[in-house]
């Protein structure tokens, strides 16, 4: 197990290794703004959130692998709107870019904006690294934040914030005295 451990390390590490900055800060962006939303969820424990988030990066993952398959199929690869920039087929819509994009998209629907700040950057970065790589198109980085974005529309509902608050006040009349408390929760 140990030996397993280390050659998947030495694994990744030659393969990161033989990317440029974009190219990695894709690859991160891509993970990283679907899990900043998930983290959001658990921090709040806010479990229907917890379920909106799984149903937009489901349906962003199909989304995505289903119009790249029909794409190449009625294309074949052999035009631009499917051939990537480096000459290989599978450049429309953008997976990295839908990813970080559904991420994106689901805290600011869920959240609001100001949460969502860090991850558009995030997701600016990605779209940008996949064209910089040579990896996608500027068509094809537009429709992936676009499926990110319906995505996260169809299945996010803005949080409210539960409001809790606990008054203590002192009560006093003729027949007695007493505390009176109120816990709203």
């Amino acid at each position: 197990m140990f030996r397993f451990f280390i050659y998947t390390v030495l694994l990744c590490t030659s393969l990161w290794a033989k990317q440029t900055t974009a190219g990695r800060i894709a690859d991160i962006g891509q993970i990283a703004n679907p899990a900043i939303g998930f983290a959001l969820t658990v921090m709040k424990e806010d479990e229907p959130g917890m379920y909106q988030w799984l149903y937009s990066t489901i349906t962003n993952a199909v989304l995505t692998a289903a119009i790249k398959g029909a794409t190449n199929k009625i294309h074949g690869g052999r035009d631009l709107m499917n051939k990537r920039p480096n000459g290989k087929p599978h450049n429309f819509p953008s997976g990295h870019t839908s990813s970080a994009s559904v991420g994106a998209n689901f805290i600011a629907f869920r959240y609001g904006f100001t949460y969502a700040i860090v991850p558009y950057v995030i997701l600016g970065l990605t779209a940008a690294g996949r064209v910089q790589v040579h990896k996608h198109t500027e068509a094809g980085v537009v429709a992936g934040a676009m499926v990110g974005l319906l995505s996260a529309f169809i299945f996010t509902k803005q949080y409210v914030e539960k409001k809790q608050s606990l008054t203590i006040a002192p009560v006093s009349s003729k027949e007695f005295t007493g505390v009176h408390v109120l816990w709203r929760f």
